[in-house]
């Protein structure tokens, strides 16, 4: 082949990987952005259902709760299941066994690997770190994906978008701290003894604010190159991906979760202690959403996952308010209000960006 052929073949593949806006029609642009707005509006809707049935699933006596290793373990057999079912339709059984052991599978044993490790950190750093900090700390995953999604993917940020990223930030932080944190800041501590400095207790924490800022690198790193592997390879269906990603995270879950973290449980109660209907809906809805993450980051983005899941969270609590009659604090309505106008504006900018 002549150096001349070459250069145009990688033109060609070129071509295919990135397709100039003005290359595609109106219709196109406009079947682009359905899919784009519909997968976040669908994946909202989700995530708000699965926060409120899993706090219900979870509100009985520490000692009937179901094991959550095994919830996840299910989940991802699900997930295999359902996106294999949907492959064979797509493309047959014997392209999707070639396409699932293709050469490149084991891409995504990268943000498999990257995932369990970020979970466990996330565990440490819950037990280490009072809830306020935990939750505090953790929302720097939206501002390390904005990060990764510049450096890995080429995103152009404007400066304002990079405030509504923060904006949205102490928003969702706001959100979900609790009640308590808001009545100690009116509360007279005047009288309160101050307490003796603890090395212990102190080496304890920082290890907690070390593991939750690792947790949150490894969240934006695993979903960016995610991202980026399912727009950079366009010829590997979506379901074929998603069988790859939770073929190569049972493992993790299985031999981490089930028989590590568990495991004496489980051997002693059975591995579907604690089971009832509503645990079984919460694990078909954490893989539905499992793929509908996949489907948002393939026709949105992670950044735009993250505004989405920000409004989910405001979503679910309202609609407990309406259900539990649970009060609305100071913190939650300044920090709904927050994501609301950093969403908005987000948008706006990326308009004129």
């Amino acid at each position: 082949m002549s150096t001349q052929s070459l250069n145009d073949k990688v033109e060609e593949v070129r071509a295919k990987d990135v397709i100039a806006p003005e290359s595609l029609s109106n219709k196109e642009i406009h079947n682009r952005k359905l899919r784009r707005y519909m997968s976040l509006f669908v994946m909202m809707l989700q995530y708000s259902i699965l926060i409120l049935t899993m706090r219900q699933s979870r509100m009985r006596p520490p000692s009937e709760q179901y094991y959550a290793s095994t919830a996840v373990f299910l989940n991802e057999i699900i997930k295999i299941v359902f996106c294999l079912i949907i492959s064979f339709y797509d493309i047959g059984i014997k392209e999707t066994k070639n396409k699932v052991f293709c050469h490149d599978n084991w891409k995504l044993a990268i943000p498999a690997i990257l995932y369990v490790i970020q979970n466990n950190l996330q565990y440490y750093a819950a037990t280490n770190l009072d809830a306020t900090v935990f939750q505090v700390t953790y929302q720097l995953k939206i501002l390390t994906t904005a990060f990764f999604s510049v450096i890995m993917l080429h995103r152009n940020l404007s400066r304002n978008q990079w405030l509504m990223l923060l904006l949205l930030t102490i928003g969702v932080t706001m959100v979900q701290l609790p009640d308590t944190f808001w009545a100690s800041l009116w509360s007279d501590n005047e009288g309160a003894t101050p307490t003796e400095p603890d090395a212990a207790a102190d080496r304890t924490r920082l290890l907690g604010l070390a593991a939750v800022f690792v947790s949150c690198l490894l969240s934006g790193l695993a979903g960016v190159y995610f991202e980026l592997v399912l727009k950079k390879t366009q010829s590997v269906s979506l379901w074929v991906r998603n069988v790859q990603l939770a073929f190569y995270s049972i493992f993790p879950a299985l031999f981490l979760g089930v028989f590590v973290k568990d495991g004496k449980k489980i051997a002693e109660n059975g591995f579907f202690y604690g089971y009832t209907a509503l645990t079984w809906i919460v694990i078909f809805q954490q893989a539905f959403g499992g793929v509908l993450v996949a489907i948002v980051v393939k026709y949105a983005d992670n950044i735009l996952k993250n505004f989405a899941t920000s409004l989910s969270i405001i979503l679910s609590a309202i609609i407990s308010f309406a259900v539990w009659r649970t009060n609305v604090s100071f913190g939650f309505a300044v920090g709904a209000s927050l994501v609301i106008i950093s969403t908005y504006l987000f948008g706006v900018f990326e308009k004129r960006n």
